[in-house]
C-alpha cells in the first residue's frame, strides 16, 4: 500500500510515533512498543531516531528473558538497523540469529530482501551470507 508513496508512509509513521510517545498506559510489552517506534522513525525518514529506538528496544528485552520472543523481536530490530545504516549492529544481530536455537532460517537471512537489499554491499554480510549458503548447500534433505 505504501509502495512508492513516501509522503503517506511518513504521515502514517508519524501518527504511530505520536500514539506511542503520548500513550500514558504502561505496557508490559514496552519493548514491543519501542520496536514499533523504531520502525515508525525509519518510515518517517529519521534514521538516527530509528537507530536509537532500536537500540533501546533491544536493551529493554534481553535474550535471556524469552529466547523465542527474542528471535522475532531481534529480527525486526535487525531490519530497522540495516535500513537505517547501522550495518554492523544489524549484522551482529543476524549472526546471533543464525546461531541460536530456533533462530532465523539461513534462507531468511540470506535471501530476504529486507536484509539483503540494505546490506548487499557489506563485506561482513557477504561473509555471513556465504557461510549460510554453504550450510544450506551441505544440508541433505531426504
Amino acid at each position: 500500500m505504501l509502495t512508492n508513496d513516501p509522503a503517506t508512509a511518513r504521515n502514517q509513521a508519524l501518527a504511530i510515533a505520536t500514539f506511542l510517545t503520548h500513550s500514558t498506559k504502561p505496557s508490559v510489552q514496552a519493548w514491543y512498543a519501542k520496536a514499533l517506534l523504531a520502525e515508525s522513525a525509519l518510515f518517517a525518514g529519521d534514521r538516527k531516531a530509528a537507530i536509537v529506538a532500536a537500540q533501546q528496544s533491544l536493551a529493554s528485552r534481553p535474550r535471556t528473558e524469552d529466547a523465542l520472543i527474542w528471535v522475532d523481536f531481534a529480527a525486526v530490530n535487525a531490519r530497522v538497523l540495516a535500513w537505517a545504516g547501522a550495518e554492523d549492529q544489524a549484522i551482529q544481530l543476524l549472526e546471533d540469529l543464525s546461531t541460536v536455537d530456533n533462530g532465523l532460517a539461513p534462507a531468511e537471512i540470506t535471501r530476504d530482501p529486507l536484509y539483503d537489499l540494505p546490506l548487499a554491499s557489506n563485506t561482513r554480510y557477504q561473509a555471513l551470507k556465504s557461510k549460510l549458503e554453504a550450510r544450506m548447500a551441505a544440508t541433505q534433505l531426504e
